[in-house]
């Protein structure tokens, strides 16, 4: 008998322990697992995101329906309301003439069904049907006639579509005190079904992106960064006057006008299958907002995109071009004086909602361009904040700044700022732009989880995580040789010539940052003379011929345990 509850307590014991764990895989050349304690990672994520109070007007609520109410009344306000407009464009004027784009009509096939369904990630969070991509995957041999049958259903009857077009909203604070609900990020988790639906549809426009816009051809985030970074020391290095304008978008995704939106895709050569179906999905679609868990009641959308599902980005790039063409044509009428006589001739930069203008700062040119943006956001349903947009001073005199400030109103903010979530400078960057980057590092390396982390798998996280996070840097910063000696007093705590070596001369396959930066650079020559359409294309790009590396490692001991140490390579 005692035999017996021995066995039964350490079973016990077991699923305890087993309930407690995270199981990852490390790689392909191991079979181990990296172990986290989930109750304590969980437990600090749900105390950072609970919502405890509320500021609404001048009063703090702490009751959790007063919070719901306050939450769902914000919503409502901004997607449950059609917005006004005073201005209509007439996009023949300025904007590329329709395509012919019918094939697109021809969404709903087995094979692009399927397609779909493949691309679908297998781990994303649950919507409000519970349903991942594993499911459609792995059931397919069973669900493939309904789902097909209730595609093509979809797109001729939507009275039953709102049934499978809902989504949730759970909101995440953007910084530790937030207590309005403007102070957290909106993330949506959208119905699996309309999720499919939306897949397939970008998977057929996906070809198509690259004739619908300037900013899509074939380019990273970092395009924009290069093709900004480097018109601004242009305009450094020959001593122009210029202003950075960096604009403030408020709800962009929430806003977008469908009339407007349809209008555009008419005018761009969409067939009306294709607007008939996304205007269904358009109108179906509501949506419930999480507060502490609990959702509220639905919200009927009346405006706005979807940010959780993939069709939403490619419609506001094609919208957003709008924006561009706008200025283009400005430009090209001598309504907006040249940046340069001769150089870069682009000055404007659109990745998605962040937009950044190059201008003169003379009167005539900040108020025209005050119109542009008044008149696109009415039409669009855009609100630009020019009190919150930063103007970056290019050899500017003081008339000059306080003839921006007087036409536009916004903020003034010297060299360097901050782009894309880079530091963008005219000059060599000051070491201090680059202690947020060590920082986000370090805390990635908590001390509690050096105890229950593999060697094996802490390679991994070097190799996958902390690599990644530091490669994005490395494609467009000249990082600085330095160090921090209060890590390890800035000495060597192993071989590390040694350790960089590759698996099969007995390192650990850890890369040199610093080798691996210049290479990483190297590739914008590459891409200069091979791909002559990008948008930098025409700007003289200088790639020092020195490693400048920022060299971060983990040093790995006995029984899994390891220290940070940042060092002078």
């Amino acid at each position: 008998m005692k035999q017996l509850d021995l066995v039964e307590a350490n079973e016990t014991k077991k699923e305890a322990i087993s309930g407690r764990m995270v199981l990852s895989m490390l790689g392909s050349n191991f079979d181990q697992f990296i172990v986290l304690p989930v109750d304590r990672t969980r437990g600090e994520m749900k105390r950072k995101n609970f919502m405890a109070k509320l500021k609404v007007s001048d009063q703090i609520i702490v009751g959790q329906e007063e919070k719901e109410e306050a939450v769902w009344d914000f919503y409502s306000n901004l997607l449950g309301v059609a917005a006004e407009h005073n201005y209509t464009l007439n996009l023949q004027i300025f904007l590329q003439g329709s395509r012919d784009l019918s094939a697109l009509d021809a969404f709903f096939s087995e094979d692009k069904v399927w397609a779909a369904i493949k691309s679908l990630p297998a781990d994303k969070a649950l919507g409000p049907d519970g349903y991942t991509g594993v499911f459609y995957k792995s059931c397919r041999p069973i669900i493939k006639g309904d789902t097909l049958a209730a595609l093509i259903k979809s797109a001729g009857d939507i009275s039953k579509l709102h049934l499978l077009n809902s989504a949730y909203i759970t909101l995440l604070p953007k910084t530790a005190d937030a207590f309005k609900v403007k102070d957290y990020r909106p993330i949506s988790l959208v119905h699996s079904f309309a999720k499919l639906v939306t897949k397939i549809l970008a998977n057929c426009l996906a070809p198509h992106l690259k004739e619908l816009s300037a900013f899509v051809k074939g380019r990273c985030i970092l395009d924009n960064f290069i093709l900004v970074q480097q018109t601004a020391k242009v305009l450094y290095r020959e001593k122009e006057h210029r202003v950075l304008l960096k604009l403030d978008i408020s709800k962009a995704f929430d806003s977008v006008s469908w009339a407007f939106l349809l209008q555009v895709l008419r005018h761009r050569g969409f067939g009306p299958v294709w607007c008939s179906i996304l205007s269904k999905l358009l109108v179906s679609s509501t949506t419930r907002i999480l507060v502490n868990g609990v959702p509220g009641e639905p919200i009927q959308h009346h405006r706005g995109l979807c940010q959780g599902d993939p069709l939403s980005p490619m419609l506001f790039i094609i919208i957003m071009d709008v924006l561009n063409a706008l200025i283009n044509r400005a430009s090209d009428s001598g309504l907006l004086q040249p940046i340069l006589t001769s150089g870069p001739t682009q000055r404007v930069s659109l990745y998605v909602y962040d937009v950044v203008l190059f201008l003169r700062p003379c009167t005539e040119d900040l108020v025209l361009t005050k119109e542009i943006l008044e008149v696109f956001g009415d039409a669009l349903g855009l609100v630009t904040n020019i009190s919150e947009c930063t103007m970056t001073p290019i050899h500017c005199l003081e008339q000059d700044i306080s003839d921006v400030q007087a036409s536009l109103g916004c903020k003034v903010q010297d060299f360097p700022c901050r782009y894309l979530g880079l530091p963008l400078s005219v000059k060599k960057l000051p070491k201090a732009e680059f202690y947020a980057i060590v920082d986000k590092i370090v805390d990635m390396l908590l001390g509690w989880k050096a105890t229950m982390l593999h060697p094996a798998g802490g390679m991994t996280l070097v190799q996958s995580v902390l690599m990644a996070i530091r490669i994005y840097q490395l494609m467009a910063l000249d990082l600085p040789k330095w160090g921090r000696k209060e890590i390890n007093g800035g000495h060597y705590l192993v071989a590390w010539g040694r350790v960089q070596r590759p698996l099969h001369l007995g390192g650990l396959g850890i890369l040199d940052l610093a080798t691996m930066g210049w290479a990483l650079k190297m590739r914008w020559l590459w891409l200069k003379k091979t791909q002559l359409d990008r948008l930098w294309a025409s700007i003289d790009i200088h790639v020092t011929p020195q490693f400048h590396g920022h060299v971060s490692h983990l040093n790995f001991f006995r029984g899994g345990r390891w220290q940070h140490n940042t060092f002078l390579e």
